[in-house]
């Protein structure tokens, strides 16, 4: 066995920020291609990312307005 171990990076988070970033190409790539019986749920959990902030912001903007309003 050798006992090579890989260099350290400058920036210890250069690692997990290029995994998590090779990890999302993956997801759009498994996404878009439709080959992942997991693919409804990816579609799924970012429309919803999308969607609640969204919902959200209407609701608060709905409330501010009859705040000011009455």
């Amino acid at each position: 066995m050798s006992d090579e171990r890989p260099e350290q990076d400058e920036n210890p988070l250069a690692h997990p920020i290029e995994a998590a970033e090779h990890e999302l190409e993956h997801l759009e790539d498994v996404a878009e291609e439709g080959k992942s019986p997991a693919t409804p749920a990816i579609l799924t959990a970012g429309l919803l990312a999308v969607l609640i902030p969204a919902i959200a912001i209407l609701i608060a903007a709905a409330f501010l307005i009859a705040h000011f309003v009455t």
